[in-house]
């Protein structure tokens, strides 16, 4: 719960800095988003990260997004600096599956995602920078997004997380198309 009001009280800072616009039609979001267990998953025995964001966008509004991350351990290259692997959705402790969900004032998005993660090391302690390239696509929702569907590339990058750290907080960006039935 910790991590969750940190991430809350983070964002409510962000957002009174830098709220986004974009064209009609288009999807844009953008925000802070926190993650869990890091250690963990990091270890590639199966273990997921559970997320929380928050995100501000001129189509859905002030929303939050939640799920977990599960690393892909078959998918591990080393890098110069690091490694990077391959991540998708894991399971939703709320919805019972494997599912992204973009929680909204007029209901739930949902979303499954396929994501390459870095991690890179900066220095012979190991802290390191993680982040994230993925392509979520939409696959249905709740209310107003009932039968939704769409696809937007999620861009995220931490800030230095110390070597053994067990939670990490990065910014991110969401783009593409949103459409709902």
């Amino acid at each position: 719960m910790k991590l969750q009001t940190n991430v809350l009280i983070t964002a409510i800072t962000f957002f009174s800095l830098t709220l986004g616009t974009a064209a009609a039609g288009d999807f844009q979001t953008e925000g802070l988003v926190g993650f869990s267990n890091v250690q963990n998953a990091l270890s590639f025995g199966g273990d997921s990260a559970p997320y929380l964001a928050i995100g501000t966008s001129p189509q859905i509004g002030f929303h939050l997004h939640s799920g977990s991350v599960l690393p892909l351990p078959e998918t591990i290259l080393p890098t110069d600096t690091g490694i990077e692997f391959e991540c998708v959705q894991g399971p939703h402790e709320r919805e019972g599956r494997n599912i992204h969900v973009i929680h909204t004032k007029r209901g739930k998005i949902y979303c499954t995602w396929h994501a390459v993660f870095t991690l890179d090391f900066i220095n012979d302690q190991g802290d390191a920078v993680l982040s994230g390239d993925g392509i979520f696509t939409v696959v249905g929702g709740t209310r107003h997004y009932r039968g939704a569907s769409g696809s937007f590339r999620t861009l995220f990058e931490t800030e230095v997380v110390k070597a053994g750290s067990d939670t990490a907080i990065a910014e991110f960006t969401q783009e593409g198309e949103l459409k709902r039935k």
